[in-house]
Order: structure tokens, then sequence, then C-alpha cells
């Protein structure tokens, strides 16, 4: 059984008391307002302002995070229909030879038949022999204009295949990676499917407590002793439309998400 599986069944345990206690903390953070509006201090008027728009903001970030977690909800992948071409993108720049290593190996074990492209911004001779050692392709560029986001557009440039999935560097394949999110594709109005990551700290205090991910959706990991385990998106290369690109920001790693437009109109499931 799979880990969305199981939580499914254990939040179905807890949902109404969930729900219940969802309701409670919006009812009383609503009373909460509106008690804050009566005791501005008039003498700080712009600092009592200050700290109400404080609270409003982490009210509304609490009342978001329960419209999101409302229902919870396992999706059972469709079978990955057999023939696709897929591409497996990892971009890197200037982290670890070791956790490259990691992430690389991840991918090109992915089990549905898919070529592995190492997307080398650094440049690094290292890296060109990693890509060597482990038999997959490898790509560099001449200038690293727009980052992560114009490596990426500078692959497309490179690749054919049907299908694409993104990788960090720090972040490792799981095995099914493809085949819990080709089955979707089934359908002509999807164009992207995101999976999950969990994030991975061996230490001990983990291995103790969690006995598995440390966490799912944190902060991401810094050191070469950390993994985010799985997650991407997996994206129809093909799409009506003039062109299909990486969006480019200063925030790269804000940027390199949406791919503009890939499809005039998409379904979200």
């Amino acid at each position: 059984m799979s880990q969305s599986a199981r939580m499914e069944q254990r939040f179905s345990k807890r949902r109404n008391i969930r729900r219940v206690a969802a309701v409670a903390y919006i009812v009383s953070s609503f009373v909460y307002l509106a008690w804050r509006l009566t005791i501005f201090n008039e003498h700080a008027m712009v600092l009592s302002t200050m700290y109400f728009v404080a609270d409003v903001f982490a009210v509304t970030l609490g009342i978001l995070a329960v419209f999101v977690s409302w229902n919870y909800r396992h999706r059972t992948p469709l079978p990955a229909p057999p023939g696709f071409r897929v591409d497996v993108l990892v971009p890197v720049y200037k982290e670890p030879i070791a956790m490259v290593r990691r992430t690389v190996l991840g991918a090109r074990d992915i089990r549905y038949p898919h070529e592995t492209w190492l997307l080398d911004d650094g440049r690094r001779p290292e890296l060109k022999a990693l890509a060597d050692e482990l038999g997959c392709r490898y790509l560099v560029r001449a200038d690293n204009r727009h980052a992560k986001a114009g490596n990426l557009n500078h692959a497309l440039k490179e690749i054919g295949g049907d299908f694409i999935a993104v990788f960090d560097a720090d972040h490792i394949p799981q095995p099914h990676a493809l085949d819990v999110t080709l089955g979707f594709f089934a359908d002509p109005k999807v164009a992207m499917v995101q999976t999950p990551q969990d994030y991975l700290t061996p230490t001990r205090f983990n291995m103790r407590t969690m006995r598995g991910p440390a966490a799912s959706g944190t902060t991401s990991p810094s050191s070469t002793t950390s993994a985010s385990r799985g997650g991407t998106s997996t994206t129809r290369r093909r799409a009506p439309g003039p062109r299909s690109s990486i969006a480019v920001a200063r925030s790269t790693r804000s940027a390199v998400s949406p791919r503009r437009p890939l499809r005039r109109t998409c379904t979200r499931r």
C-alpha cells in the first residue's frame, strides 16, 4: 500500500474530529479579530495597525491551510501505457558531486524506459565523467542565462521525448516515478502531473521517531547528508500553442514550474 493510501485511511478515521476542530479554529479566529479591533492604541496607531495586519495575515494563512486540507483524496495511479518516449532531466550547477551521483543513479534506474539527461550549468569535467560512467546523456551550454530555467529551456531544444520529468540535484527519484504519472496522460486535457516529495535527513532523531520521511513539503535540504525522495512534475511535451518553454524570472526556484503555454486549457484533477 502506498503512503498516500495509508494517509487516506488514517485521515478518514478522524475526518469529523478534524473538521470540527477546523470550524472551531475559524470561528475563534474571527472572534479574535473582532476583539482586536477594539484595542487599538490611539497613541501608537501605526504600530497597532501593523500588528493587526499581521494578525489578519496569520489568520488568512490558517484558513487557507484548512481549505486545502479539508478533503484528503488518494488518487490511484492509472497504468503507464507502453511506448512513450520520456526524457528525465537533472539540472545541476554547483551541487556536490556525491549528491548529484545519487540523483542521477535514481533517475537512471527508473523502471519505465526513458533517457536520462544531466544538464550541467557548472560545466565541470567531473560531471562529464560521471555521466559517461553512469551511461546518461550530458549537456552543457555556453552561458548561464536565466539560470535553472534557461538550462531547462536549452535542453528542450535538444531532446525529443513525448514527456519530460525534471528532478533537482537533491531529489532522488524512486523506481516507480514514471509508473505513477504517465497513466494520467490518457486524458488529452492533462498537461502536467505533479507528485509530492519527502525530505529525508538521516539523523538519529529521525530514524528513531519518524521511521521514514522526516517531513513532506518542508525546508529543502542543504547538505550532502540530506536528500529529497521523489517529487517532480511530469509534463506533456507537445501541446497546442506558439511555443513550449519554461517561464523565467529572478527567482529560479519559483520560475521552473510553469510551462508556458503547454496547453491553452487544462484540467486540474
